[in-house]
């Protein structure tokens, strides 16, 4: 993933009760959908984003994706 104005970023996923079941941080090849070994259900899954500028301000998004196999 590239990003401009970023210094470092963190993306989690979490399932349907709020458990985190992914952390993405640079360098990490990304989320397959699986947890703990084993392959997520069809659901939909919520991720926020943390990211930090160079200026070191906390910029937080979050939104939704849905695992379909």
């Amino acid at each position: 993933m590239k990003s401009y104005g970023i210094e470092s970023y963190e993306l989690l996923i979490f399932n349907r009760w709020g458990e985190v079941i992914y952390t993405l941080r640079e360098g990490d090849p990304g989320w397959d959908g699986t947890y703990k070994g084993l392959d997520c259900p069809n659901d939909v899954y919520v991720w926020k984003l943390i990211a930090y500028d160079y200026e070191g301000i906390n910029h937080e998004r979050s939104g939704h994706v849905t695992l379909i196999r």
